[in-house]
């Protein structure tokens, strides 16, 4: 999964789950981790319907009495925002976000970098709801958190900073959305590869910010390569390329002369 081969992933938990329910020792709450992370690994690759059903699937095997299943809750609220997130749904992302960051609060002791990876979230939902003023605090009390706890060169601070140049973007501040979303870039290369399908989103974003400042060429070689990542996977995949796609023709459109 951490190499982005998704197909032979799926293959894997199918069969990890298969053999953990016709096991008698594997608790309901081990059973609900194999689900979620299924159920992760199919929003990467753009399954979405999968990914819902997988999730309630964990969800369905947890008991709400039980106190050790609380966390576990609260990280499924946050997946589910997530995936609604991907889905262009915000405020149904925006209402579980809030919900799982209030749970995530309310467990003790307090878990700091679960909370911030709750607060990213919400952030990025923020961010395409146009609260920006809102996301960005959020956002550079994550960053400051991810950078104390991980460095510079690690996916959740490569995350964070893809979100705040995100944010910039929306806001019309293209000068300031691109070192942030370059530094992402270079993150996420570092540590996952080159050629990892979840550089996709951040090299969309790149892409588009470097059109808006005129740099047409280097804009279109971002999306050949974003195009070439997303290709690489089997079915669906997240971002679609068809809205990569349509993400390249609008600006095509808007800067026809030049091109």
């Amino acid at each position: 999964m951490s190499r982005g081969e998704y197909a032979p992933t799926a293959r894997l938990f199918r069969r990890a789950i298969s053999v953990a329910e016709g096991c008698a020792d594997s608790s309901p709450l081990f059973l609900a981790a194999l689900w979620n992370d299924f159920g992760v690994l199919s929003k990467y690759a753009g399954r979405f319907e999968r990914s819902e059903k997988q999730y309630r699937r964990a969800g369905a095997l947890i008991r709400r009495g039980d106190p050790r299943s609380a966390e576990f809750r609260a990280t499924l609220c946050h997946n589910l925002a997530g995936l609604e997130h991907a889905r262009g749904r915000y405020s149904r992302a925006l209402f579980r976000a809030r919900c799982g960051l209030r749970l995530r609060k309310s467990l003790r002791p307090i878990d700091p970098l679960a909370i911030a990876a709750d607060e990213a979230a919400l952030a990025a939902i923020l961010v395409d709801l146009g609260r920006l003023r809102e996301a960005k605090a959020l956002l550079r009390r994550v960053l400051r958190a991810y950078r104390r706890r991980f460095g510079e060169y690690h996916c959740e601070t490569a995350s964070a900073l893809a979100n705040l140049g995100a944010l910039y973007a929306r806001a019309g501040r293209f000068q300031a959305a691109e070192p942030a979303l370059r530094r992402s870039l270079r993150a996420l290369e570092n540590v996952l590869a080159r050629n990892h399908p979840r550089l996709a989103n951040v090299m969309n974003n790149l892409a588009v910010v470097r059109a808006r400042r005129g740099k047409l060429e280097e804009s279109e070689a971002l999306y050949r390569r974003v195009l070439r990542l997303l290709s690489r996977q089997k079915g669906p995949s997240y971002p679609s390329i068809g809205l990569v796609r349509a993400n390249r023709k609008k600006l095509q459109l808007a800067y026809q002369d030049a091109w």
